[in-house]
Order: structure tokens, then sequence, then C-alpha cells
């Protein structure tokens, strides 16, 4: 019982962060069961040969071609952004790429704004 109805609450989320990702993205969209993708930039723009480097135009065609890829088979392109969730300027800009799903602020923000505050407490009560 459990198996049938977990199954209808799981999503299946390949992560793209290979150039072979990229030239593999058709048949990926394409594997039954595949809910959407999410990009993860920093390795991904690390294969390309462009570390960080998130304007670079291979990272750009990268991005529009797993659009492009998810469109073709009506499921939504994912990415993650990376930086402070709350900049709204960055999360915009991959909506207008035609991203849907997009996961903001990455494990690198939340912790290190995690560590800051916990400093920040640390010093107001003297540990």
């Amino acid at each position: 019982m459990y198996e049938r109805e977990v199954a209808d609450h799981v999503m299946f989320i390949p992560i793209i962060e290979t150039a072979q990702a990229i030239e593999n993205i058709d048949a990926i969209m394409a594997v039954d069961g595949v809910d959407t993708v999410l990009v993860g930039p920093a390795d991904l723009s690390i294969s390309l040969g462009a570390p960080f480097d998130f304007a670079c135009q291979d990272y750009r065609n990268a991005q529009r071609k797993v659009v492009d890829a998810c469109r073709a088979v009506g499921k939504p392109a994912g990415t993650a952004k990376l930086g402070s969730p709350f900049d709204t300027k960055a999360i915009q800009s991959h909506l207008d790429l035609g991203f849907t799903v997009i996961m903001v602020g990455g494990d690198v923000w939340y912790l290190t704004a995690s560590c800051g505050i916990v400093n920040d407490i640390c010093k107001q009560v003297g540990c």
C-alpha cells in the first residue's frame, strides 16, 4: 500500500551538471518517469570549461538547450540559483530564460548565513 501511495508524491529530477548531460538532454527527458531536470550551475559551468562564468556563451547555450528539451516534452525546466534567495533580478532572469522550477539559495548561501547568525549570537552572549 505504502509503495503505491508514495509513488504519487515522489518526483524524479535528474541533476544536469556536465557537458555530457547537455549532449544527452533529449534522451534524459525521454526517460519514462522523469518529471523535470535541475541544472546544477556551478558544476555545469566547470564541466563546460568556464568555472562560475554564468554569462559565458557556452553556459547560456546549455541553459537554452535544457529549456528547449523540457518544452519539447511538455515538462518544466529547472535550475538552481546560486547566492542569495532574495536576489529577485537573478530569479527573474531564470524565469525569462524559460525555467519554471527554480531552487533558490543553495547550500553554501544557507550555511554561510546560518553560521553568521550563530556567530552573532555567540558574540552577544559571550561564548
